[in-house]
């Protein structure tokens, strides 16, 4: 798959995951240290795009080093289609099912990344994309610190799957 195609699904998953934090801290506004939290992290989504963005204009530059990738652009795809379905009303209520999703995301995004940049022959790109990937563990490590300093269980790192419409 052509490398700058790949990055525009990562700038698409990295856009999806920014407007859902925003939305997560305003359902979440009611409890100031969720909201926070998730301002924050739409905040550092949003410098997540922006790297991206950065590294799409340094590929369209100079497209000949840089190689096709083996990444699964579906999964990529199909993970920010569940992100953007959490959106829907109804899908996501309360603070503690905000914090669950945010961090099965986290798990699930930084999982593509480790995987595109393991396919990039370009050694600064492949740093780019790792160190995206790192920034998504910490996003997972904060809000599992989060969990545990507010008493609340752990979510478990299964795949991320959004939860269906709330009866």
């Amino acid at each position: 798959m052509d490398f700058g195609l790949a990055l525009k699904r990562l700038e698409d998953l990295e856009n999806a995951i920014e407007k859902l934090y925003v939305w997560f801290a305003e359902l979440c506004r009611p409890d100031p240290s969720v909201a926070s939290l998730f301002n924050s992290l739409s905040h550092e989504e949003h410098m997540h795009a922006d790297i991206i963005r950065y590294q799409f204009r340094i590929y369209q530059k100079n497209k000949g080093h840089f190689r096709d990738v083996e990444i699964d652009t579906e999964a990529i795809s199909a993970l920010t289609g569940r992100i953007r379905e959490l959106m829907i009303v109804g899908r996501i209520t309360t603070s503690e099912e905000a914090l669950e999703a945010a961090y099965k995301i986290e798990n699930s995004a930084s999982e593509h990344y480790y995987v595109l940049a393991g396919s990039q022959s370009n050694p600064e790109i492949k740093n780019v994309l790792k160190a995206m990937a790192s920034s998504c563990n910490e996003h997972h490590g904060r809000l599992a610190r989060f969990f545990t300093s507010t008493g609340l269980d752990v979510p478990t790192d299964k795949d991320f799957e959004p939860q269906g419409p709330q009866s």
